[in-house]
């Protein structure tokens, strides 16, 4: 899945990789090298979900209210001012369970709403969507994109200085996957694309507020 605010941002990449992985490797045991703490199964404390046909749903949303101290760090206002924030980030993940094939869906938000600070406020969101053919025991097919609205955080080194605004961005990636297994080995082929497109924000210019263009951030 995809994370909405990322602090590093990636170029964008056509690759195309050969993989070849031994049989052994493949059918490893269910506890094996690829099983850790953080990837078991743990059906005793996993969601539930709520059922639907051949599907299974996870909805979920949490709240925060926090004290900022330093809102506008890194804007060139000159000073150190303080806000109360309220974020609330819900989200809702659906996932097939079929025997074979598969389908996911995601959709998420991050919102935050600064009391003394309406400029720093923040609508971020993401939806993405990846599946799996399966057509023979052999060969699958696998693809999936996702378009996210994120911004850079003030604290980043990525935030340009004397901005009253956030600068926001959209991110699109696609990508396609095929592999074949062939007797002890394994053919894979990947594609994949990342675009990023920067907004303008505005900001301070020689004392006088304008807009200033971002283009030159974009990424393809």
């Amino acid at each position: 899945m995809i994370s909405l605010r990322p602090d590093v941002l990636w170029r964008g990449r056509l690759a195309i990789l050969l993989t070849l992985l031994s049989c052994n490797a493949l059918q490893a045991d269910d506890t094996g090298v690829r099983d850790t703490v953080a990837t078991r199964a743990r059906p005793e404390v996993d969601p539930l979900g709520a059922h639907a046909g051949g599907f299974v749903m996870y909805p979920k949303v949490s709240f925060s209210y926090l004290h900022d101290d330093n809102v506008l760090i890194n804007s060139g206002s000159g000073g150190k001012e303080g806000s109360f924030v309220l974020q609330t980030s819900p989200e809702v993940a659906v996932r097939s369970n079929w025997s074979e094939h598969a389908l996911n869906l995601l959709a998420n938000a991050a919102l935050a709403r600064f009391a003394d600070f309406p400029n720093e406020n923040y609508n971020d969101w993401l939806v993405s969507a990846d599946g799996r053919l399966d057509p023979t025991p052999d060969i699958q097919f696998a693809g999936g994109g996702s378009v996210r609205k994120g911004h850079i955080l003030r604290t980043s080194p990525e935030n340009t200085s004397n901005l009253d605004e956030p600068i926001t961005y959209d991110d699109k990636v696609v990508f396609v996957r095929y592999a074949h297994a062939l007797g002890h080995f394994r053919l894979g082929l990947d594609a994949a694309n990342h675009q990023q497109d920067y907004h303008s924000a505005l900001g301070l210019v020689g004392g006088v507020q304008t807009l200033i263009n971002e283009d030159d951030r974009d990424r393809t």
